[in-house]
């Protein structure tokens, strides 16, 4: 549950510990929705498993997603993630 009190659900595999599906409740200003979002085709990058398929449903809307690639870091100063004093 949400500090806001909307349910929010995270399934994972057993046999792999990556999440497939995800549940949640989302408040528009139509009302309250269910949000339902899927998983797939992960794949290793630089040692860790991403999915590269996403597939979204809030009430009448669908949304696909794919990810053509994953960058880890490229190209970030360490400097960026400074606190300032």
């Amino acid at each position: 549950m949400t500090p806001s009190g909307l349910r929010w659900f995270q399934y994972y595999d057993v046999a792999t510990s990556l999440k497939y599906k995800e549940t949640k409740e989302v408040q528009t200003n139509q009302g309250l929705f269910e949000q339902e979002t899927y998983f797939s085709d992960y794949r290793d990058v630089d040692g860790l498993q991403y999915p590269f398929k996403i597939n979204q449903y809030l009430g009448l809307q669908e949304i696909d997603l794919t990810v053509k690639s994953i960058e880890i870091n490229s190209g970030l100063d360490d400097k960026i993630f400074e606190l300032p004093d």
